[in-house]
């Protein structure tokens, strides 16, 4: 499919990681070690592979402070979250007091009440479509105003219409994907257009040409990440700019240093995140990795 490039790479990044000792909730803890990025960061092995490329012609999901940078939602095994808070060069990470009950998986994170800070939505094995209106970190209502059929999960969250709300995006077991276009958390109208592809799964959402419409990330059995560049909920283009390297998961995107690119995020089955920078569709820097430990934990928001 194409040579691979040197996966050894640089770019300007500030991160400041501290390290947690206090298992405050049932052993709920995430330990991130010691670490500060500045200026350039440099990490090898981490990078995509490059592929042959079809030519072709961000907005903070998950803001939970109102600083306009993305944060991260992390849901462990045991129903608890953690919050990494992300602003500029220096990031928080707290637990929370929020433990998902049983039968409820968190769908993506979005700004659903339009008070500046990012709001989850949640989905119940029995289809129960929960919103969660958020003040920080810490929640201020819950509303359960939907049941979708058997078969569908939220699979994220994007703007698809291009006017300043969000609105959510569902898959099925038969391949079918659903887009809800939203006003606040009340349904104005769903639509069913395409079928994922044989092969390939939805990884992630972000807007990565500028067009202020969010595009859809997908990722193949064989690991081709390919970005669909939507015209609404229609297909407009696409771009398989490289693979994924062997041992890594893409979990997420979102703007992760204020350039107003969207960026990805990938993991490993043994706990390691770390973040590809990119400028558009093009892959610039990879940087981590980062331990996860104690719990198995994996990113809820934004997707």
């Amino acid at each position: 499919m194409g040579r691979e490039q040197g996966n050894q790479t640089k770019a300007a990044f500030h991160m400041n990681f501290t390290r947690f000792i206090s298992c405050a909730l049932a052993g709920a803890c995430l330990l991130v070690p010691n670490a500060s990025l500045g200026g350039v960061a440099e990490k090898s092995g981490i990078g995509p592979a490059t592929v042959a490329v079809r030519t072709t012609t961000a907005g903070a999901w998950s803001d939970f402070n109102g600083d306009g940078m993305n944060d991260l939602v992390w849901q462990g095994a045991n129903g608890f979250l953690a919050f990494y808070i992300m602003n500029g060069p220096a990031t928080r990470f707290g637990l929370t007091p929020y433990k998902i009950e049983s039968g409820w998986e968190i769908g993506g994170t979005a700004d659903f009440n339009r008070d500046g800070k990012a709001d989850i939505v949640l989905m119940k094995t029995d289809g129960s479509v929960a919103f969660w209106l958020m003040d920080g970190t810490e929640i201020t209502r819950g509303i359960v105003p939907y049941k979708v059929p058997a078969g569908w999960r939220i699979a994220g969250t994007g703007d698809f219409n291009a006017d300043g709300q969000p609105d959510i995006l569902l898959t099925h077991t038969d391949s079918s994907v659903a887009f809800w276009l939203m006003d606040e958390t009340t349904l104005r109208t769903g639509v069913v257009p395409f079928k994922v592809p044989g092969g390939w799964q939805i990884a992630a959402i972000g807007d990565f040409n500028g067009d202020a419409q969010s595009d859809l990330v997908f990722v193949s059995t064989e690991g081709l990440v390919a970005v669909w560049l939507m015209d609404g909920i229609k297909f407009a283009d696409s771009v398989i700019p490289f693979r994924m390297p062997a041992g890594w998961q893409l979990i997420g995107a979102g703007d992760f240093n204020g350039d107003r690119n969207t960026d990805l995020v990938i993991q490993t089955s043994n706990q390691l995140f770390a973040f590809w920078l990119m400028e558009k569709t093009r892959f610039k820097a990879a940087v981590g990795p980062y331990q996860l430990t104690v719990d198995p934990w994996r990113l809820v928001g934004p997707r």
